[in-house]
Parts: structure tokens; sequence; C-alpha cells
């Protein structure tokens, strides 16, 4: 081609991209947005609580409306037992650690919502082997997708007892 017809054809090129409608604010959300991602992330949080959790893990896995509740029931606890903040927050990731321990969690269903707000709902049965009898308990995991983190994040943790 003649560099004049390329000129001309980098230029309507250039002309038909500004013209284009520009991609949906959702878009990206609905494809990395997934209920398989969602599940991957659970799985990947109980992993790591087996182990230990950090203040910066809480900050990756939680969304900053349950890190805030999080943080609510450590300075609660700390008031009560007149411990220092830290040392309650330590207590609680303990918790933590010891449950996802004992616990088994086994997806039973869920679904994905929303565009330019994904959230996912995933439902739980939880198995415990640590005691006896236990009740059993149906986990539902609210979560949102994130985009400044690129992936899903712990909106809401619910327990029930299922009654038989």
């Amino acid at each position: 081609m003649k560099p004049q017809a390329l000129t001309i054809l980098s230029f309507l090129m250039a002309t038909n991209a500004v013209w284009a409608d520009p991609p949906e604010p959702g878009e990206k959300s609905r494809k990395f947005a997934t209920q398989d991602k969602a599940a991957q992330l659970v799985q990947g949080y109980y992993q790591k609580a087996a182990i230990g959790l950090s203040d910066e893990d809480l900050d990756r896995f939680f969304t900053a409306h349950k890190r805030e509740r999080h943080n609510k029931l450590v300075r609660r606890l700390a008031t009560i037992t007149g411990q220092n903040e830290d040392i309650e927050q330590r207590r609680v990731l303990d918790v933590e650690r010891l449950n996802a321990q004992c616990e088994t969690l086994s997806l039973q269903g869920g679904h994905t919502s929303g565009s330019a707000t994904r959230m996912a709902k995933l439902i739980y049965s939880v198995s415990n082997q640590c005691v006896d009898y236990p009740p059993r308990i149906q986990r539902t995991i609210v979560l949102s997708y994130s985009s400044d983190f690129g992936q899903w994040q712990i909106h809401r943790v619910r327990n029930s007892v299922v009654q038989e």
C-alpha cells in the first residue's frame, strides 16, 4: 500500500475507535467474577485460615464492611476482657484457625448477580470433625467482586442450624 493510503486507513480506524461505544462498566466483572472464582476464593480463605491469618490477609479476603464488623468485635472483646486489642485480635484469629482446621465445607449451591456491582451468594454444608455430635450447619457466604483487588471478597458469613 502507498503511504498516503496507510495514513488514511489509520485515520479511519482511529476515528472509528473514538466513535465506538465504550465498553459496559460491568463487562470486566462479569467476565472475571464467576461463581467458580468466588468458590475458589472461599476455599483459599479457609486454607489460609487453617494455617493462620494476618491483618493483611483480612484486608485481602474481606470487604471494608466485613473488616469493620471484625474490628468492632475485636474492640468489644478488648473492652469486656480489659486486654489490649492486639491480644484480642490474635485470639479471634486463633479461633478462626481452629474452626478452619476442624471444618469441612461442601458447596451446595449458589448464584451470582449484578453487572457493575457483582455479588455472589454461596451455600455450604459444614461438617465438623473435632466434636462428637455437632448440629448440621449451613453456611451462607455473600461475596462482592472488588475491581480494586481484581478478585472476590467476603462480605458476610451467616451460619444456621439445619433442622432435621
